[in-house]
């Protein structure tokens, strides 16, 4: 492996894409980088560590022998061959992950892996947490692209919930964007169970018991429209069936079903309405619940009732450059994807199928999937079930012990890459090139690469396109950039692939000093502001439903949450990722379970059970218990037949739990 050199590039842990710069063996935030001006989170700090790190995954491997790529390619190849011969191409699929190694490169080689052999068995990390925004933009503006953004930038008042973005940033620009909310003296309104370190800073912090975010929107939503506050400018679509669901839940109903003060419900709905323009902020609390869409969508509705969708300093939209609607008119979605996504609660089902076109053989590109899907005990009987699991990553995980082949790939700092995917998450329209930093160790190789020279050996080109191929091999060899890889780099397809698949807005030049769109890559969400319906049927009939159920009672365990010790799970062979599971509780939980601190207990849910260390946590209400994001062996917990109706995201935020001291349950 060469050493890190001093280049600017682009953190590939998350989907915040900070700018980097490697100095003095370190890496540290990119104080030019126009969009996140310096912020690094401990994970990017930590990243530079795998880089020849002696844990990393050197060389292919069939069935647990080392072999030549040529040997794992030709095996690989194999097995797809003999999946498509039994069942067809629906009888291959791919789930793509996200942080090391995945990149945007390695999601377009991935999507054109499948797209080749004509399989539409596409699983995605963004089922796990994201596909409830396209949902509700598809309902409410008739474009599942239409994905709204907060712009917290200029905002003069920001409503939060399920996020703690002081901690997990995974937005570029939103650690600066609050800040600057700070500074200006913007308000702040915060739903959350938890005393976080965004809601110590909030105007008003409402603790609300999980899972009853739905009532509070609704009572937040049934006094802006009492105390006249709608705006002029508002949709008119739906707007009478929005008013009368929210009169369903007035504040004092809300705060006996929320545990909050209905006083305080009014007041951070009076501070939202006399502080304009509002914007919605959302993440992985609301995302991963069984009321994703619901809450997604009345968290919306809150800024589009004050007129503020499509306004600067409300919610924007963030069109990115790549031609996503022409790339999925390629390849049209299967019924029940989201965006030609399949939800990854779908995975199980489908391997474990006893129909002629199973999942037979399954490519994992970054992701562990027994530590990332629910229910972990089915998805070691699924994976056990496949006459193939192939997967490309950088380390060792529980999910590479039990593949057939493994193959390593380079590291996001070993690669040459371009941050384009999910564009809501960005502040302005820019793209850039993120050079690689260092070689990749051993034998590892990119994605892009991989993907490509398996596609060659089954016949099938990526995208279908045998001349996109070409071209890529021929721009490889011209570069004189092949090398280990063999004959396509990841620059030569990005030369030739963006340009096509960006209407020739993106070109290479420009990409290299970085390119922003129109008015410098301002954001101005006009298309939000067409035809907008403030309350579409499904996601009205779904509140209705999540509404006579109710929040749910009895202890709760979230599985989402993080705080500071938080360290991406692909980093634990540098000794920093979490090594156990540790149970959070509320000082009053933990008196009336008779546990202290540092003890154990047992922590029992409908799908298996845990022996835990607990910690006493003054940030939690009582009711409400976690284990960190991302502990290892924390997915035993949950249940993959529990997701919401409409995204299919499982639901991991509010899981009903029992908790007892481990002396009194061995007894």
């Amino acid at each position: 492996m060469g050493a890190a050199h001093m280049t600017a590039t682009t953190c590939g842990e998350c989907l915040a894409a900070c700018g980097v710069r490697v100095e003095g063996g370190h890496l540290i935030g990119d104080a030019s980088h126009p969009i996140t001006r310096g912020y690094l989170c401990q994970n990017g700090r930590a990243a530079l560590g795998l880089v020849g790190h002696s844990g990393r995954l050197r060389r292919p491997s069939v069935r647990g022998r080392d072999v030549p790529w040529a040997s794992a390619l030709d095996a690989a190849a194999a097995a797809v061959r003999r999946a498509l011969a039994l069942g067809g191409p629906q009888a291959v699929g791919l789930y793509f992950g996200a942080g090391d190694p995945a990149g945007s490169m390695a999601f377009l080689a991935a999507s054109g892996f499948l797209q080749g052999l004509g399989s539409r068995q596409h699983y995605n990390v963004i089922g796990l947490e994201a596909t409830h925004r396209y949902v509700v933009a598809e309902a409410m503006f008739g474009d599942p692209l239409l994905v709204p953004r907060a712009d917290v930038d200029h905002c003069g008042a920001l409503l939060a919930l399920g996020t703690n973005p002081l901690v997990s940033n995974d937005e570029g620009g939103l650690a600066e964007a609050l800040g600057s909310l700070r500074r200006r003296g913007a308000q702040l309104v915060v739903l959350d169970p938890r005393r976080t370190e965004l809601a110590r800073q909030a105007t008003v912090h409402l603790q609300l018991k999980p899972g009853s975010d739905a009532e509070v929107l609704l009572a937040m939503l049934d006094v802006l429209f009492r105390d006249g506050l709608v705006a002029a400018d508002a949709p008119r679509a739906g707007l009478q069936a929005l008013r009368e669901l929210a009169a369903s839940m007035p504040p004092d109903r809300a705060a006996a079903l929320a545990g909050v003060s209905a006083e305080d419900i009014r007041r951070a709905a009076r501070c939202l309405g006399g502080a304009r323009p509002v914007a919605a902020l959302t993440r992985l609390g609301v995302a991963m619940s069984r009321r994703a869409s619901v809450n997604e969508w009345l968290a919306l509705a809150i800024p589009a009732v004050l007129g503020d969708l499509g306004r600067r300093g409300g919610m924007v939209h963030n069109p990115g450059f790549l031609d996503i609607r022409a790339m999925l008119r390629r390849n049209p979605s299967p019924p029940g994807s989201i965006l030609g996504v399949r939800p990854p609660a779908e995975l199980v089902p489908a391997i474990l199928s006893d129909a002629p076109d199973r999942l037979r053989v399954l490519v994992v590109v970054a992701a562990d999937l027994l530590e990332s899907l629910p229910n972990t005990t089915r998805v070691a009987a699924a994976l056990a079930r496949l006459d193939a699991l192939i997967v490309l990553d950088v380390v060792p995980t529980a999910t590479t012990a039990r593949a057939s082949i493994v193959l390593p790939v380079a590291h996001h700092l070993e690669k040459d890459d371009v941050s384009l995917l999910l564009p809501d998450r960005v502040p302005r329209r820019f793209a850039q090139v993120s050079p690689a930093v260092a070689s990749p160790p051993g034998e590892a190789r990119s994605e892009v690469a991989v993907l490509a020279e398996l596609a060659q050996r089954l016949g099938r080109p990526l995208f279908g396109a045998r001349a996109i191929d070409r071209l890529v091999r021929a721009v490889t060899w011209l570069d004189g950039r092949g090398g280990h890889e063999g004959p396509l780099s990841p620059r030569a397809a990005m030369r030739v692939v963006l340009p096509l698949m960006s209407k020739f807005t993106l070109r290479w030049r420009a990409l290299m000093k970085g390119v922003s769109g129109p008015h410098n890559g301002a954001l101005d969400g006009a298309e939000l502001r067409g035809a907008v319906e403030l309350a579409p049927p499904r996601l009205l009939a779904a509140a209705r439903q999540a509404l006579e159920v109710g929040p749910p009672t009895g202890m709760v365990l979230s599985t989402c949450t993080r705080d500071r010790g938080f360290i991406n799970g692909k980093l634990r062979p540098l000794g920093r990722g979490a090594e156990g599971l540790i149970l959070h509780l509320a000082p009053g939980d933990a008196e009336r379970l008779g546990l202290q601190a540092g003890e154990s207990a047992r922590v029992r849910t409908r799908t298996g059970e845990v022996v835990v260390a607990c910690a006493i946590d003054d940030s939690l209400r009582p009711g409400f218990a976690h284990i960190p994001f991302g502990s290892p062996g924390l997915n035993q917990l949950t249940d993959d037949s529990d997701c919401d109706p409409l995204s299919h995201i499982p639901a991991l935020a509010n899981v009903p739990c029992q908790i007892s001291r481990e002396k009194e349950a061995a007894s």
